[in-house]
């Protein structure tokens, strides 16, 4: 926003850098040995910021930044869910949204529903959870009896060697 107002732009070689950037954290491999929660919570606030500020980026490159914040929406730290909510939501303003309704849903709702229905523990679905509430309201109303049913279905005690059934996962 802040540049939208200043009229500036980047330069060829500032895109390059952000570019090869998103290419790196999409590979998982690098964040290994490299702080841990502070580095996911680092690359949520960089997707957050390559997202807010709308950067033009190769459909590739859109699919990259999309899977490290579902990656990071798995990690267990609900500090690094935050950030990646936060990455998620301004993601799906600057990119998803410019896709069909038809794609907007498959990669929104309907790909978070069918990690929290394909992952066993529940712990693990937080993450997707609240990304499913954080669905832009217009693929939601769209895939609502779907979505509704995941989360039924996710909130049910599971006592036969499934998932946890603690409270807090549910």
């Amino acid at each position: 926003p802040a540049m939208v107002e200043s009229k500036t732009s980047f330069e060829k070689l500032e895109l390059d850098q952000i570019a090869a950037l998103v290419e790196k954290a999409g590979d998982p491999g690098f964040y290994r040995g490299k702080g841990g929660v502070l580095i996911h919570e680092g690359v949520c606030h960089f997707s957050h910021g390559v997202s807010a500020a709308n950067i033009p980026l190769s459909d590739d490159l859109v699919t990259k930044l999309g899977d490290s914040i579902a990656g990071n929406l798995k990690h267990l730290s609900s500090s690094v869910q935050e950030y990646a909510i936060k990455a998620f939501r301004s993601f799906c303003s600057a990119y998803v949204s410019k896709l069909s309704i038809e794609l907007q849903v498959e990669q929104t709702s309907a790909k978070y529903i069918r990690h929290i229905l394909e992952e066993r523990n529940s712990l693990l679905c937080q993450g997707y959870t609240l990304a499913l509430g954080s669905t832009p309201a217009n693929v939601l109303v769209i895939n609502r009896s779907a979505v509704f049913d995941c989360l039924k279905r996710n909130a049910l005690v599971q006592t036969n060697g499934g998932a946890s059934s603690a409270i807090e996962t549910r």
